[in-house]
């Protein structure tokens, strides 16, 4: 949906909570400003301008014409109203997009980018059982997520998408590279969600593209830790009853 309201996102220059945000932007055609913010003294010379911090001092920001909207749940309600991006639009399916977002990023992204939250100089077996506990959280709420998608489909609340798909669609690319693309093995409506979304014609060609973030976090130990799940090979351990 074209706009001629000029439109920044703000985050940090990672992909983070705002990955899902820059996904929804680009579906819905929406030209922007994908301000990223650099791991240096920027932000904290510049965090308590309303302009560039929020109100709260946070990212990721968006503005949106003279409106300026923080936090990432809030982000994405306003977005979800301003580009029809909410089911229907009445009352329940909104609240369930925000409820969906919620879900996403706090239920299951952050989970799996704490993986990459270890100390610098962390050793193979500390990440392992980082890994092993991100499983043990998700693998339920992916089963919950799963029973969602039963009765709808293939996207969250039916065929189109809502905002809370795009930031589902960042929680399951970070899962599938920091905690295992097995915990999907048993969640065909979630795997078919996720390549629903990743077949839009927009979001493939930016995926294509390498126009995301190298980064998924501001971890200083996010590099050291890949190389390290890259080693992981074999399941991580379930955990005892």
């Amino acid at each position: 949906m074209p706009t001629d309201t000029p439109v920044t996102l703000r985050y940090f220059d990672c992909r983070g909570r705002a990955q899902g945000l820059r996904y929804l932007l680009v579906d819905a055609g929406v030209e922007f400003t994908d301000d990223r913010v650099p791991f240096d003294d920027t932000w904290s010379r510049r965090k308590h301008e309303l302009e560039f911090g929020g109100p709260f001092g946070a990212l990721p920001v968006l503005r949106w014409g003279e409106t300026i909207v923080a936090q990432t749940e809030a982000v994405a309600l306003f977005l979800a109203r301003a580009l029809e991006l909410a089911g229907d639009g009445g009352d329940y399916e909104l609240s369930m997009t925000v409820a969906l977002s919620a879900f996403a990023h706090q239920d299951l992204l952050q989970p799996a980018l704490g993986v990459l939250w270890q100390a610098p100089g962390a050793d193979l077996e500390t990440v392992r059982g980082a890994r092993a506990a991100a499983r043990d959280r998700l693998r339920p709420r992916l089963e919950k997520l799963e029973c969602w998608l039963t009765s709808r489909g293939p996207l969250l609340l039916g065929a189109r998408p809502c905002a809370g798909d795009y930031l589902v669609l960042e929680a399951l690319e970070a899962i599938i590279t920091l905690v295992g693309a097995e915990l999907l093995d048993d969640a065909p409506r979630v795997r078919a969600q996720r390549e629903a979304l990743r077949a839009r014609p927009r979001l493939s060609a930016y995926l294509r593209a390498g126009a995301r973030p190298g980064r998924f976090s501001g971890s200083p130990a996010e590099p050291e830790i890949l190389e390290q799940l890259a080693t992981l090979t074999d399941p991580a351990p379930e955990a005892s009853a």
